[in-house]
C-alpha cells in the first residue's frame, strides 16, 4: 500500500506540473497505471489524443496491438506498470524535445525508484535512449537497441520497439510478437 501511496502523490505532481510549455497545450498529463508491485515496467514516448482524452495508457488502435502483444505472452494489464517518458500530450504527435524530455523525467525516475522492477522495457526510440543516457549504458545504433539485453544495477532493460510501429508497418509483426516472447523469461 506504500507504494500505491507514493504513486498517487506523484500523479497528484504531475496532475499540476508547469515545469515546460505542454502543460499549456494538454487537457490533462497522464499517468502510470498498473501494478504498483509489478516486475515488469513498460515506458512508452507520450500520451495520444485518446489516451488524453480517456486519461488511460494504451487506449485506441495502438492499444489494441498492446493487448495482443500481452496476450501473446499470457500478460494482463494488472500485472505489470505503464507510464510515459513525457506526460504530455505532444502536439500534433511531434517528437519530444531535449527540454521536455530533461523537464518531465523527473517524474519517470520517481516511478522507477516506487516500483523498483525487476525488468524496464522501453518501447521505442526515446524512451530506450532516455534510459540508456541515464544509467551510463553503451549506445549502440537505434536498430540494434531492439531486443538488446541491458543490465543496470537491480533491474534489466530490455527495449523493444513502440507498439504504433506495427500499425504503420504490418510487415514487423513476427519480429515484435517474437521480441515480446523473451518478456516473461527475463522478469523470473
Amino acid at each position: 500500500m506504500h507504494k500505491q501511496r507514493a504513486l498517487g502523490h506523484l500523479c497528484r505532481d504531475i496532475k499540476a506540473c508547469c515545469r515546460c510549455p505542454l502543460h499549456e497545450s494538454t487537457e490533462q498529463a497522464l499517468c502510470g497505471e498498473g501494478n504498483a508491485d509489478a516486475s515488469l515496467f513498460f515506458i512508452a514516448q507520450a500520451p495520444g489524443e485518446t489516451e488524453e482524452r480517456v486519461g488511460r495508457m494504451f487506449m485506441g488502435p495502438t492499444g489494441v496491438v498492446v493487448d495482443q502483444l500481452f496476450q501473446s505472452v499470457h500478460l494482463s494489464r494488472d500485472e505489470v506498470y505503464m507510464t510515459n517518458l513525457i506526460k504530455c500530450r505532444l502536439p500534433g504527435n511531434r517528437k519530444p524535445k531535449k527540454e521536455e524530455i530533461e523537464r518531465c523525467s523527473i517524474y519517470l525516475d520517481r516511478e522507477i525508484e516506487i516500483v523498483r522492477p525487476r525488468l524496464i522495457i522501453p518501447m521505442g526510440y526515446y524512451a530506450t535512449c532516455y534510459l540508456l543516457d541515464r544509467y551510463g549504458l553503451t549506445h549502440t545504433p537505434a536498430k540494434e537497441q531492439i531486443g538488446r539485453l541491458y543490465v543496470s544495477g537491480s533491474f534489466l532493460i530490455y527495449p523493444v520497439r513502440h507498439p504504433s510501429a506495427l500499425l504503420h508497418n504490418p510487415s514487423l509483426r513476427d519480429e515484435m510478437f517474437k521480441d515480446f516472447e523473451r518478456i516473461p523469461l527475463l522478469s523470473e
